[in-house]
C-alpha cells in the first residue's frame, strides 16, 4: 500500500505542482472556498481528489457519469455547507477523506483484500472487503445493504465507523452495530 501511495504522490506532484490552487480560487466563494485557497494541505487535497474523481470518470459509462457528476456537485455543496460547522477545516478535511474513500471505493481505485465473511449472534450474515485507503476503510455488506466504514481511533484493535454503522475487531472478535440506536452484536469468522 505505501509504495502504491508513494507512486500515487509522484505523480501527483509530477503532474500538477504543489502549490496549484484550484480553479475556484480566482474567485473564492464563502469561507470554505476561502480557507482551501489560502491553506497548502487543503489545496494538496483538492488535487488529489481531482485525480481521483478523473479516474473515477474514465472507468464510468456515460451514464454513470452523469451520476458522478451529480454526486461530485453534492459533495461540494456539503464542502460549501462547512461554515456552519464548529470547526470549518476539521470539517473540509473530513469531507475530502469522505468522498477520495467513497471514490476509491466505489470504482476499485484502491487495492482490497478479499471478502472475510462473519457470522453474527442476531442471525445474519456480514461480508467485509477491506481497502487500503487513507484512512483505511472497508465495505461492509449485510442484508443486501452495504456501508462504508473509515477507520477510527480506539484504544485497541481496529475501529470502523459508517454513517449509522460501526465494526470493532479486538483480541479476536468481531462487534457490529449495524442502524441508528441498533444493538451491538458480537460476530465471528466463518
Amino acid at each position: 500500500m505505501r509504495a502504491s501511495l508513494t507512486l500515487f504522490l509522484l505523480v501527483l506532484g509530477a503532474s500538477s505542482p504543489a502549490w496549484a490552487a484550484p480553479q475556484f480560487c480566482s474567485k473564492p466563494e464563502g469561507k470554505a472556498e476561502q480557507l482551501i485557497c489560502t491553506d497548502p494541505e487543503l489545496q494538496s487535497r483538492d488535487a488529489a481528489l481531482a485525480v481521483i474523481y478523473a479516474a473515477a470518470r474514465a472507468k464510468a459509462k456515460p451514464t454513470q457519469q452523469k451520476r458522478l457528476a451529480v454526486e461530485q456537485k453534492g459533495w461540494w455543496n456539503g464542502v460549501r455547507d462547512c461554515w456552519k460547522a464548529d470547526d470549518l477545516r476539521a470539517c473540509i478535511v473530513t469531507n475530502y477523506e469522505l468522498r477520495t474513500v467513497e471514490l476509491q471505493t466505489s470504482w476499485s481505485l484502491a487495492p482490497s483484500h478479499a471478502p472475510v465473511h462473519f457470522r453474527c449472534a442476531d442471525g445474519a450474515d456480514i461480508d467485509v472487503t477491506y481497502f487500503d485507503t487513507q484512512p483505511p476503510s472497508l465495505i461492509a455488506t449485510r442484508k443486501q445493504e452495504q456501508s462504508l466504514m473509515r477507520a477510527a481511533l480506539a484504544a485497541s484493535g481496529a475501529r470502523y465507523i459508517g454513517r449509522n454503522e460501526s465494526l470493532w475487531e479486538r483480541q479476536g472478535e468481531v462487534r457490529v452495530t449495524w442502524g441508528y440506536q441498533a444493538p451491538e452484536t458480537t460476530c465471528s469468522k466463518r
